[in-house]
């Protein structure tokens, strides 16, 4: 979708007006948002960075778990 209007975010709060860069992880204030209303649905979830992996493989939204049997949904 080249001329997109709108990118998603997922929160667990309904109702948000402002979004507010936080840090994760990685230390350095983020808002994270995409194209793909569907992939959103990957975070609706804690999802922290040293749990699992999410990105794309083949146009496809994947994600990883990095410790077996992790069962983080």
């Amino acid at each position: 979708m080249i001329n997109q209007e709108y990118v998603y975010h997922s929160s667990k709060v309904s109702g948000l007006k402002v979004l507010e860069p936080r840090s994760s992880t990685h230390k350095t204030p983020w808002v994270y948002a995409t194209k793909d209303i569907a992939t959103t649905a990957m975070y609706l979830e804690d999802n922290f960075d040293f749990i699992c992996q999410t990105g794309f493989s083949k146009d496809k939204p994947y994600i990883w778990e990095r410790f077996k049997d992790m069962n983080i949904l």
